[in-house]
């Protein structure tokens, strides 16, 4: 199952909230954001240091975390959320 953070108003996690979703699902991590009109994406993250870098610059803007815990396909950085999907794909 998956651990999902969800933050409309930019605010941070703090470290150990980050540590503990990860502990859980260690399997990489996966960050998306809103920006103007577009959504940006992070994926394949291993670490808790190297999602806090990610999150430095997204001030105020809403994003969500999503930590991976390895089922199909086994323990594969490439397999972190998020998937982008567009409308004619």
């Amino acid at each position: 199952m998956s651990v999902i953070i969800v933050s409309p108003n930019g605010e941070k996690p703090s470290h150990e909230t980050l540590v503990k979703c990860h502990t859980a699902n260690p399997d990489g991590i996966g960050i998306a954001w809103i920006q103007g009109r577009s959504v940006h994406y992070i994926k394949g993250l291993q670490t808790v240091e190297q999602l806090e870098t990610a999150l430095l610059p997204l001030q105020d803007a809403t994003f969500v975390v999503h930590f991976r815990l390895a089922t199909v396909g086994g323990k594969d950085p490439r397999l972190s959320h998020p998937f982008p999907i567009a409308r004619d794909s």
